[in-house]
């Protein structure tokens, strides 16, 4: 219990000075090397799994775009290790 008590407050204790310290680095890092990926925008973050055909493909729709649009169809389960085959 100690272990933990001393964990978060020593996290807690640290953080600001650790925050400031990357912040500096960042500012420097960007300064120094505009082109790099950290001083890109982001528009969409990197995915963590490799996208299904109908994530990616287009959707054929046979409504015209000022009525409601047609009701998403659910996505099939995806399963990862140890998970339903």
């Amino acid at each position: 219990m100690m272990t933990i008590l001393m964990s978060v407050f020593l996290h807690g204790l640290s953080s600001v000075p650790l925050v400031s310290a990357y912040s500096r680095w960042y500012k420097a890092h960007v300064a120094k090397h505009p082109s790099a990926s950290e001083a890109k925008p982001t528009i969409m973050s990197r995915l963590r799994h490799h996208p299904m055909p109908e994530d990616t493909e287009p959707v054929a729709t046979d409504h015209h775009p000022s009525t409601t649009p047609p009701p998403a169809k659910p996505s099939p389960m995806r399963t990862g290790v140890g998970g339903p085959s």
